[in-house]
């Protein structure tokens, strides 16, 4: 009996090894079964080892470091990494692949090169029936964000010391919508992030005053943040500035929805007619939405 747990206990060792550097390709969910399951257990990890390999007979290598799949039946998951809506498309794919190994290379791969573009599809992989790329998931997105908080901890710490300094302020103004936007914080945390945004765009917009951009962003992190107060004094100094700029009267009229007023909304649709103020095709767009027309 001794001498039988002996050999367990080595053959247990050796298949821990054997997937941990790679020699073994079944899944993860099968080392504890062979734990826990002596003989019966070993005889089920080489049926299935037997079959992942199987599977692979008569394929060509993939050349995974370079993300140039050979095979002509994965050659359309090839793109380019700068735009932002096809990098998302070859972790679609992977998912979709019926050969487990296949997938789970291809999806491994792709997450480890850029994670923080697959941030949505990383949520949807970690209801993955393949254990090991749903642990991956889970644990690529902890990480994401450990490192989300320990960056936005650094820049507060930076701010705090210089307010004014015009490198911080930008870098600490994008990090902060980049992670408000990640989808990996609740509401409220969120809330708390957006109060820190709030101060950032303060700063900004007193060093730029001319700069546009701020201040849209800070009227819309007040609406987001329920500061209606703050949010209708902004929007009346945007129109004091700049009465016929396009992104302030949509934030207006944001601002006005929110507040159920559909009455003043009218009004301004009426005088952006009346006054044939000047839309851009993305603003005509808007214009027929709140107004009714047809296209």
């Amino acid at each position: 009996m001794i001498y039988f747990l002996i050999v367990h206990l080595v053959i247990c060792i050796a298949v821990i090894m054997a997937k941990k550097i790679g020699w073994i390709h079944t899944r993860a969910l099968m080392v504890p079964i062979v734990i826990l399951l002596p003989v019966w257990g070993v005889l089920l990890l080489l049926e299935e080892e037997m079959q992942e390999r199987l599977s692979y007979m008569g394929k060509r290598e993939l050349e995974m470091d370079t993300m140039k799949v050979q095979d002509t039946r994965y050659r359309h998951i090839e793109v380019e990494a700068t735009d932002e809506q096809n990098r998302t498309i070859p972790l679609e794919d992977a998912l979709l692949l019926n050969d487990t190994g296949t997938r789970r290379r291809l999806m491994l791969d792709i997450l480890h090169k850029n994670p923080n573009s697959y941030i949505d599809l990383l949520k949807r992989t970690r209801n993955e029936s393949d254990v090991e790329i749903a642990h991956y998931a889970t644990s690529t997105m902890m990480k994401i964000q450990t490192d989300f908080e320990k960056k936005l901890q650094l820049l507060s710490t930076d701010f705090q010391e210089n307010s004014k300094d015009v490198d911080i302020l930008r870098e600490y103004e994008n990090t902060l919508k980049e992670y408000i936007q990640s989808g990996l914080i609740s509401k409220t945390v969120q809330m708390l992030y957006r109060k820190n945004l709030d101060s950032v765009l303060d700063e900004l917009v007193a060093l730029f005053p001319d700069h546009k951009r701020y201040q849209q962003e800070q009227v819309d992190n007040c609406m987001e943040l329920g500061n209606y107060e703050k949010t209708e004094l902004l929007l009346d100094r945007a129109d004091h500035r700049w009465p016929d700029d396009e992104a302030f009267i949509m934030l207006r009229v944001k601002y006005l929805y929110m507040n159920h007023k559909g009455e003043q909304i009218r009004k301004i649709l009426d005088d952006i007619k009346e006054r044939n103020v000047y839309l851009s095709n993305k603003g005509r767009k808007w214009y027929r939405f709140w107004s009714g027309e047809q296209e």
